[in-house]
C-alpha cells in the first residue's frame, strides 16, 4: 500500500517565531488577550438556571382525580403519587427509585426517632434493592 502524502503542519506566526497550530492550540491572533474575559458581558439579567425553572414547575398546582374526587396538589406531589402507585403495582424501576430517594432523604429532627431503622430493617432494604436492581442475565441468541 503506498504511503499517504503528508502535509507539513500549519504554522501561524506573528513575528514571535514559529508556532504550530492544531488541536488545543489556536492561532495566537485569535486567543483572548491577557486580562480579557471570554464572556465580557457576563450572564444576562433575568436569565434563570435549570434548577430554578424545575423547582417553580414542580411547585405549580394541578387538579387530579383521587378516589373519584377532584383534588388540587402540586406537580411534585402528583409525580410522587404516580411513582408510588406504579411501585405498589409491582414496577421494579419505580420501587427502586422510591427506595433510593428514601435512603438519600435528609432526616427531619421531629421524625428522626420515629423513622430510625434497625440493623435488620436496613439489611432487608439492601436485599430488596439488590433484587430489584440486579442486572438481568444475558440470554443466548438463537442462530
Amino acid at each position: 500500500m503506498p504511503a499517504r502524502p503528508t502535509r507539513p503542519p500549519a504554522r501561524a506566526g506573528d513575528g514571535q517565531g514559529d508556532y504550530e497550530v492544531g488541536y488545543g492550540r489556536p492561532p495566537r491572533h485569535t486567543r483572548f488577550r491577557k486580562g480579557q474575559s471570554g464572556n465580557p458581558r457576563g450572564r444576562p439579567k433575568g436569565a434563570r438556571g435549570f434548577y430554578i425553572e424545575l423547582s417553580e414547575e414542580l411547585a405549580e398546582k394541578i387538579t387530579i382525580q383521587e378516589r373519584g374526587r377532584a383534588r388540587t396538589v402540586t406537580k411534585q406531589r402528583a409525580v410522587i403519587k404516580r411513582a408510588m402507585e406504579q411501585a405498589l403495582q409491582g414496577n421494579p424501576r419505580a420501587l427502586a427509585m422510591l427506595l433510593s430517594y428514601a435512603q438519600k432523604a435528609p432526616e427531619r429532627s421531629d421524625e428522626a426517632e420515629a423513622t430510625q431503622l434497625s440493623a435488620d430493617e436496613l439489611k432487608m432494604l439492601d436485599i430488596v434493592l439488590a433484587q430489584v436492581i440486579k442486572p438481568k442475565p444475558k440470554r443466548e441468541r438463537l442462530r
